[in-house]
């Protein structure tokens, strides 16, 4: 009785960690990731150093077509974007 409740313990610890895990990953693939800035290049808005969280969601995330043209030398992999939120600033749209 007791190594079923450790079992069954075990593996919904598991299950949970695993969907913690696929949860993680999937917000920084889809919907927003971090950037830390490694050149003064544009040091009066953002300094070198700063940490920057990027929205992907305006742009619409970016997904590979095809898996295995990863692995070729010399060939860049296809992507296409979601559609993605569209932004108006002054005169431009931006899609």
């Amino acid at each position: 009785m007791k190594a079923k409740k450790t079992i069954k313990s075990v593996i919904q610890w598991m299950l949970i960690i695993l969907g913690t895990i696929a949860l993680v990953v999937s917000l920084r693939v889809f919907f927003f990731d971090t950037y830390t800035i490694p050149t003064p290049s544009m040091e009066p808005a953002i300094m070198s150093g700063d940490h920057v969280v990027v929205n992907k969601m305006v742009p619409g995330p970016r997904i590979i077509k095809n898996f295995f043209s990863l692995g070729k030398k010399g060939k860049k992999p296809n992507f296409t974007r979601f559609p993605g939120a569209r932004v108006k600033r002054k005169n431009y749209s931006i899609s």
